[in-house]
């Protein structure tokens, strides 16, 4: 490599470098036919908006790292979880899939055979034993492949398994700090480590900048999703309190004790007893 730094701090499991390396269309779809043996070209693909909105005013907004569409029938996203997350983060990628399946769907318009593909690189031991990929697609009872959806999750941790040369190359490009003797196993892969090392050299500041804020986001988010979680357990154990009442309310109607005695006893209205017992 021809660059004067050979050692940064920021490689590309950093979600800032993952994303400058890869919205170049050839080493995107050069790491993409590599992981799905397919033989996409750069030309095929555009990128699109890496954000969907929820179903539903209140539903949870999916932000991806890398979007795009490969020709007219393929959505594919591609997410760097570089740290365990604090939730189920295959429930997680299920949700991204199925966002990306209806989010094209207007009013009116007719159902078709177009692909949505989520691939989730980490660096953490997310699979089992040795385990480095982990293909999910939608099937039917008679075991076959229904076109439309899959999940696709590569294990960094586990990447010694693979017998891809050209999988490994790219796991150990983005993962890799030192590169002072480091020589891609394609072009594409020297070329983004070439791009990893520009990133650390130009934009050191602002790197050190994203890096201390990622770490606040993701302190933030774990205090947000603690705070829904105590809610949730607080407010499953009200409706729980709730529904025993009203299960002893409608015992004690069966037993024969009148509606006024069981507003008294229960501390409720009469016109409560009635629309419990009804």
């Amino acid at each position: 490599m021809n660059s004067s730094q050979k050692t940064v701090k920021f490689n590309a499991t950093y979600d800032y470098v993952f994303k400058e390396v890869f919205k170049d269309s050839k080493l995107c779809v050069s790491l993409i036919n590599a992981i799905l043996n397919t033989d996409y070209k750069s030309e095929d693909i555009t990128y699109i908006s890496e954000s969907i909105n929820g179903l539903f005013i209140d539903s949870k907004t999916s932000n991806f790292d890398i979007a795009i569409m490969v020709g007219d029938h393929t959505k594919l996203v591609i997410e760097m979880q570089k740290n365990p997350p604090s939730y189920d983060m295959k429930q997680r990628l299920l949700y991204y899939v199925l966002q990306l399946y209806y989010s094209d769907y207007k009013k009116g318009q007719i159902y078709d055979s177009k692909d949505n593909i989520v691939i989730c690189l980490t660096d953490y031991n997310i699979l089992e034993r040795d385990k480095w990929i982990d293909i999910y697609t939608f099937k039917n009872s008679d075991n076959d492949e229904i076109v439309g959806i899959k999940i696709v999750i590569l294990d960094f941790k586990k990447i010694k398994y693979c017998d891809n040369i050209e999988v490994k190359g790219w796991v150990d490009m983005i993962t890799r700090t030192d590169f002072s003797e480091f020589e891609g196993v394609t072009e594409q892969i020297t070329a983004a480590a070439e791009k990893v090392v520009e990133l650390n050299e130009n934009q050191k500041e602002y790197l050190r900048i994203l890096s201390n804020l990622e770490e606040y986001d993701k302190r933030q988010k774990m205090i947000r999703e603690s705070e829904i979680e105590k809610k949730g357990r607080i407010e499953g154990r009200i409706e729980g309190i709730i529904q025993a009442k009203k299960e002893f309310i409608k015992n004690m109607y069966l037993a024969g004790i009148s509606v006024k005695q069981i507003a008294d006893i229960s501390k409720v209205s009469v016109e409560e007893v009635y629309d419990i017992i009804k």
